[in-house]
């Protein structure tokens, strides 16, 4: 017949039961006692249950102690990141709200460029035209303006006088 192999639940009740030795009826529902074991021997099988339920629970709690140690390393190194990440975010939304802006009065400043060109052509126009009227009052026969006057005008507007 091959030995039961006891569970830790079963090691832990066993204890228990033994811990109650004023009373021998706690023998009765002892699982060492209900798989046949002799009670002269009991006990000795029981502490070497124990021991070894004690071992492996240690060693698990070491195991789980090693890992916690690492987790708790790798959160650091993960909060540490994610500020990283954060302020990089922080500082990226600060460049493209710069760039923006830049790019705003960039187009402002085209727009009053244009507004201004407009201007100084209508301008340029209108003294054209007023020069053409002072020409044509100016004028020997009958108000005409000749071509070579008025591309002297031109001449005169466009380099200068």
């Amino acid at each position: 017949m091959t030995e039961h192999k006891f569970t830790d639940n079963e090691i832990i009740r066993a204890l228990g039961c033994c811990g109650n030795n004023d009373n021998i009826n706690f023998c009765s529902i002892c699982p060492y006692y209900l798989q046949g074991k002799d009670n002269d021997f009991c006990q000795e099988d029981l502490h070497r249950a124990s021991l070894d339920l004690i071992n492996r629970q240690k060693a698990n709690l070491q195991e789980v102690i090693t890992l916690n140690s690492k987790l708790e390393a790798e959160l650091v190194e993960q909060r540490s990141e994610l500020k990283i990440l954060k302020d990089s975010n922080i500082n990226l939304q600060e460049l493209y709200q710069n760039e923006k802006e830049k790019v705003a009065k960039a187009k402002q400043k085209v727009i009053d460029i244009a507004k201004a060109l407009k201007t100084a052509k209508s301008e340029a126009i209108k003294e054209f035209a007023d020069k053409v009227i002072g020409l044509i009052y100016e004028a020997d026969d009958i108000n005409t303006v000749s071509e070579w006057q008025i591309l002297n005008l031109v001449k005169e507007m466009t380099e200068g006088k």
